[in-house]
């Protein structure tokens, strides 16, 4: 089980590459504003979750290998708020259901669901974040989407 939450947590960074493959592969230009929107997101989430709310709303306890590659040890005492795993995904998720509704793909747009909800589930099963830290970033990914 352990793995299997950890590739899910993983894999987000994939999301980063996936828009310049598609972009590569189509020349939309809306594939590059999917990717420029994602860096942003990350920028964004990570300079909420440092800056403003920092110390306030820390991950909880026994909180371990929550960076991006899963691979920073201990973490309990950082930040969580908002979980940028949940900003990205959804941002993510929103912008390709929005591309790919042109295109009518029902089975992809319910991939990017399932996916983003089991991104979101495994950031809860290794105690990376609390529901609020999640449903924190899902909203601003959410919002950000919305904004760009």
């Amino acid at each position: 089980m352990k793995s299997i939450v950890d590739l899910l947590s993983t894999s987000l960074s994939v999301v980063y590459i996936i828009p310049i493959l598609c972009y590569g592969y189509t020349l939309h230009f809306q594939h590059l504003f999917i990717w420029i929107g994602i860096i942003l997101t990350t920028c964004i989430s990570e300079f909420i979750k440092y800056t403003v709310i920092g110390k306030r709303s820390l991950r909880p306890k026994g909180a371990r290998d929550c960076n991006l590659f899963c691979t920073d040890g201990p973490c309990e005492h950082e930040p969580g708020m908002p979980s940028s795993h949940s900003a990205i995904v959804v941002y993510f998720a929103c912008s390709y259901i929005a591309y790919l509704t042109y295109a009518q793909y029902p089975l992809i747009t319910i991939g990017l669901v399932v996916y983003a909800f089991l991104v979101m589930l495994s950031r809860y099963l290794k105690r990376c974040h609390t529901i609020y830290q999640i449903g924190a970033g899902a909203i601003l990914g959410v919002v950000l989407y919305n904004f760009f």
